[in-house]
C-alpha cells in the first residue's frame, strides 16, 4: 500500500474485496485493518457475506467504522443476489460494482443505474 502512494495525484480509489467466507466474526480484523490504513489513500471495501447487512447490529457497526475513517462501502449489483443489494453509503464516493453475468436482467439493470 506504501508503493501505491508514491502515485500521488494519479492514485484512485484501492478496491478490497473481502472473500464470501470473511464474516462478522472477523469484525476485529476488519478493525484493526481499518485503522491501520493510511488516510491519504481512498478505500472501497466490498463485503460478500450477507451477514454483513441482514443483521442490523452488524451493519450498523461496520458502517459507522466506515463513516468513521471515510472509506467507501461497496454497492454491489449482482444479477440473482438480491440478498447483498443494499445502498448505504458510508462517504461522499459512491463506489458500484455492477456485475453482468448474461443474465436477462443485465440490461436493464444497466438502465436503471444510468
Amino acid at each position: 500500500m506504501y508503493n501505491a502512494s508514491n502515485l500521488k495525484e494519479k492514485l484512485g480509489t484501492i478496491f478490497l474485496q473481502m472473500h464470501n467466507n470473511f464474516a462478522p466474526k472477523d469484525f476485529d480484523r476488519v478493525l484493526d485493518f481499518v485503522e491501520s490504513w493510511p488516510k491519504e489513500i481512498p478505500l472501497a471495501i466490498e463485503f460478500r457475506h450477507t451477514n454483513w447487512y441482514n443483521d442490523l447490529a452488524v451493519s450498523k457497526d461496520l458502517y459507522a467504522l466506515l463513516e468513521e475513517h471515510n472509506i467507501s462501502n461497496v454497492v454491489v449489483d449482482t444479477a440473482g443476489r438480491r440478498d447483498l443489494m443494499h445502498m448505504r453509503l458510508t462517504n461522499a464516493t459512491a463506489f458500484v460494482r455492477y456485475v453482468g453475468a448474461n443474465h436477462k436482467s443485465d440490461y436493464t439493470r444497466l438502465d436503471d443505474w444510468v
